[in-house]
């Protein structure tokens, strides 16, 4: 009985596990490509306007860190703008399906063997792949849905070991 709860909760942490890229991907195409372009650029813009305000009191020296001109600015809510900005539905469901999928991983781990539970986290493929093919609109070639299809078979080969 132990052993097909172990599995279950594999099979729920694979699954959450191939969900969260969905949700960063969309978080990317709705709040980074339209004002950046590219994540690369959302990190430069975003360093180059904090880096001068919390570098400042290192090159200015009476203005130092322990100050309260440099505390009273430090925390001003129109820095940090651009950052709140980006946080929305997409990026908090993908954090916290992640950390899910994740935290019941290492619990899992505890109950069974490392490899036969390894090989069946290879469904987060076959759930990225249908949620990207069902919610992003992604095409899924032949090779990926064979590839789908010998994982299926080689999890419905593990699955019993457990």
């Amino acid at each position: 009985m132990l052993s097909y709860i172990v599995l279950i909760f594999v099979v729920i942490s694979a699954i959450l596990m191939g969900i969260f890229p969905i949700f960063f991907k969309q978080w990317n195409s709705v709040n980074i490509a339209p004002n950046y372009g590219t994540i690369g650029n959302c990190i430069k813009e975003i360093y180059n306007e904090l880096f001068p305000l919390w570098t400042g009191p290192l090159v200015h020296g009476p203005k130092g860190y322990l100050s309260k001109e440099f505390w009273s600015e430090a925390f001003k809510y129109g820095h940090y703008s651009k950052i709140f900005g980006l946080i929305d539905g997409y990026l908090v469901t993908g954090i916290v399906t992640g950390i899910l999928g994740y935290l019941i991983w290492i619990l899992s781990l505890k109950f069974g063997e490392v490899g036969i539970l390894f090989s069946i986290t290879s469904l987060q493929f076959i759930a990225t792949g249908i949620l990207g093919y069902s919610y992003l609109k992604e095409r899924l070639s032949i090779w990926q849905v064979l590839g789908m299809i010998l994982i299926i078979m080689g999890v419905a080969l593990i699955a019993p070991q457990i």
